[in-house]
């Protein structure tokens, strides 16, 4: 892939526009080789305070969520031994964590925004909620999910944004 100009993202939120960072020219030469190798998929990746980069990852290995740290985004990767969600949620089955999410507050917490399977309805999941004082956890899951669209097929996927002109957190996830 070359991409010879930098790279810059727009989205529109209730009439606001804002311009993400533009990304340096990006090269790629051959084949690449995986940046951790096992199954995380539906990674979500942000940096935190210190510098250090984490990734959170749908449930394998074990794990609600799995999660891999780096010194940079191109890493190297390490797969974290942390089970950073042990308990997603007594409204959960405790199985099948999707697509986590993971955002740092203003506050030194971190919220985590996930896909629950339902206890009571395993056809379909709902987005929850847990929060920590740590990027590797653990996270303590709120009592009911945030938004459950059983009627529309559920809602998966989260992903949050924070813009920092508005200081507004904004959530976009599929139901």
């Amino acid at each position: 892939m070359k991409l010879r100009r930098p790279l810059a993202v727009y989205a529109v939120f209730s009439g606001s526009v804002f311009q993400a960072r533009a990304y340096p020219q990006v090269i790629s030469r051959g084949p690449l080789s995986p940046a951790l190798n096992q199954d995380f998929p539906d990674p979500s990746i942000f940096q935190d305070g210190g510098g250090r980069w984490y990734s959170y990852a749908t449930a394998g290995g074990g794990k609600q969520v799995q999660v891999a740290s780096a010194p940079a985004p191109g890493g190297p990767w390490t797969a974290e031994a942390a089970n950073v969600l042990p308990n997603p949620g007594g409204w959960t089955s405790g199985r099948n964590t999707w697509a986590p999410d993971v955002q740092k507050l203003a506050n030194d917490h971190y919220v985590m925004f996930y896909s629950g399977e339902l206890a009571s309805d395993t056809a379909h999941h709902c987005i929850g909620t847990a929060t920590s004082r740590s990027a590797l956890g653990p996270f303590t899951p709120n009592a009911a999910p945030l938004d459950c669209h059983v009627d529309q097929g559920g809602s998966i996927d989260p992903s949050g944004f924070y813009d920092e002109a508005t200081e507004t957190r904004w959530l976009v996830y599929k139901m």
